[in-house]
């Protein structure tokens, strides 16, 4: 998808990206919904050069992408505190299966990633926001003549977006109800974790018994290695 820049910004994000957070050279009208997303997101179309400034091109492909909700106004939505809603009839058709009994589609629904009224809304505009920096290895600078990625394209963005996102779901349950498979699926099989690692998951502290009496009885799925510890999850190394 791509994006648009003052064209003196262009050298400082080939260096460090895009951050969410700050000022837009296509969205000083679009403030109000700044609340709705907790930051400034990073705006971004399918068509390339279709806001003012330099247009760089950027691999969306897994990141957290909502409704741009500025755009949906300018689709004819009304906005209200809790939603947006249209004249009867003008709705886009992507979103119509998405409106309740009052009209409305709602801000929660709309900024939350893989949700599919967020999703029919990208799909209704052909833009999305996207609520994390973007690394500037993910980023090209282009020349400004247009272009527009295909509703196929855009189709597979969306996709790839709900698949990250249901990954991460998948990874707090299992870190809240097994964590040693949460472990195991986040790194992969035959794998290796220090105490260190461990710790910076959060999970060091419920299994500290269990290696220590790991390393007490033997187990040869946990090993001392100098002054730190290398815990090998269980089964994980067996063919």
């Amino acid at each position: 998808m791509y994006h648009s820049t003052d064209p003196k910004n262009a050298a400082a994000i080939q260096q460090s990206g895009l951050e969410v957070g700050r000022e837009s050279v296509h969205t000083t009208g679009g403030e109000w919904a700044d609340k709705h997303y907790g930051t400034r997101p990073v705006y971004v179309s399918v068509q390339k050069g279709k806001y003012e400034g330099k247009p760089l091109a950027v691999d969306t492909s897994g990141l957290d992408m909502v409704a741009d909700l500025p755009s949906l106004v300018d689709t004819g939505a009304y906005i209200e505190e809790e939603g947006m809603w249209w004249d009867e009839g003008s709705e886009p058709e992507d979103v119509l299966n998405f409106i309740d009994e009052n009209g409305m589609i709602y801000y929660e629904d709309l900024v939350s990633p893989g949700h599919p009224v967020a999703q029919a809304a990208i799909s209704a505009t052909g833009t999305a926001a996207v609520l994390e920096n973007i690394p500037p290895e993910r980023i090209q600078i282009m020349e400004e003549n247009k272009m527009k990625i295909t509703k196929r394209q855009l189709r597979r963005i969306i996709k790839e977006s709900v698949l990250k996102e249901n990954r991460r779901e998948e990874l707090r349950r299992l870190k809240q109800e097994d964590p040693m498979e949460y472990l195991q699926v986040k790194f992969g099989e035959g794998a290796a974790l220090t105490t260190k690692e461990m710790e910076k998951e959060g999970l060091y502290d419920a299994y500290e018994d269990w290696i220590m009496n790991a390393l007490d009885d033997g187990d040869p799925n946990v090993k001392l290695i100098s002054r730190d510890l290398a815990i090998y999850l269980p089964d994980w190394n067996k063919q």
